[in-house]
């Protein structure tokens, strides 16, 4: 990077408030380019909880009082967004202020400047599509690892939000493989019937042992339930990232991650025996599981946190000239 681009950037993020918790991108070296980072305290329970909230918003009202940012960023602290764009409706404060994700009323959006999406058809969803902008999200965790199948082998599938796990168990019912599940709590599972004896669950468990999960399966499941926000994401871009074919569902919220049959499969919402057929077909089918896993990390190799750093620079250096 050369002297003058080098002070360009510079210029741009000092002036600019990071607001958010530190997980995924916010937890990395890449996210240090911001050096004004204001993190959620855990006093208890969840980080986005009232409580918490409030603490990260009085420390946020302070900053801006001393230090006068002209953009706030407000990352994985989505109450604390909501709350800021009610101050700048309620008392007129003249900050910039990007959020992500669409975790606010109607009432509040002539008060963003801009909302960052991870799905383009959310973009078009709401009344100011000129505030909302698509990225890819940024696979989140490190992928130097081992991806040789265990054996004896299994299915892998994980997470907690939007997941339909009723369709997935029932769809593995007397299948002749193992399904590795990792969920927060039993809560998330949801599911009335005894589990199947070919079935495993584990819950709370560290990232970087959820990837080794994930690394070594045979392929991945994230069967998730028709919506309007969009779900998996997460899960799906870790499992691409390390090269294994994901098995999902035909929603948007996957659009614009896998094209059916090329970086994985899309199966209809809630269809069990569709999902069963396309298990059953991976299973016996170990050469074309490669190439669409193959296929999946290939697609999935740009979309880094390095991407996603100059996404938001240039992001904030756009909205800074802004009248």
């Amino acid at each position: 990077m050369n002297n003058e681009k080098a002070g360009k950037m510079s210029e741009i993020v000092n002036d600019v408030l990071v607001v958010t918790t530190r997980k995924s991108f916010w937890a990395s070296p890449e996210a240090r380019v911001f050096p004004n980072r204001l993190y959620t305290t855990i006093f208890y329970g969840h980080s986005t909880n009232r409580f918490n909230s409030g603490i990260l918003l009085l420390r946020v009202l302070l900053w801006m009082l001393c230090k006068r940012p002209q953009i706030v960023v407000v990352g994985s602290a989505v109450r604390v967004g909501r709350w800021l764009a009610w101050i700048k409706k309620m008392f007129r404060f003249h900050f910039k202020l990007i959020v992500t994700g669409h975790f606010f009323s109607d009432k509040l959006s002539p008060f963003i400047d801009r909302c960052i999406v991870y799905e383009k058809q959310e973009v078009a969803l709401y009344g100011e599509p000129q505030k909302y902008v698509f990225t890819p999200l940024p696979s989140d965790g490190n992928f130097r690892r081992d991806t040789t199948p265990a054996a004896p082998p299994y299915i892998f599938s994980g997470g907690s939000s939007g997941r339909d796990f009723t369709t997935l168990l029932d769809a593995i019912k007397e299948l002749p493989i193992d399904l590795h599940l990792v969920i927060p709590s039993p809560k998330t599972l949801n599911y009335a019937s005894p589990l199947p004896s070919n079935c495993s669950v584990e819950y709370q468990m560290p990232l970087d042992d959820f990837l080794e999960c994930i690394a070594h399966s045979l392929f991945v499941v994230v069967p998730l339930k028709d919506g309007r926000k969009p779900h998996g994401q997460t899960t799906i871009l870790q499992a691409m990232a390390l090269g294994k074919c994901v098995i999902s569902n035909d929603l948007p919220a996957n659009w614009d991650y896998i094209t059916d049959g090329q970086e994985g499969i899309l199966v209809p919402p809630t269809d069990v025996p569709a999902l069963r057929t396309e298990i059953t077909r991976l299973l016996k089918e170990p050469i074309r599981r490669e190439q669409l896993g193959l296929a999946a990390k290939n697609r999935s190799a740009s979309w880094t946190y390095a991407g996603f750093q100059q996404f938001l620079i240039n992001l904030c250096e756009m909205v800074l000239h802004e009248k």
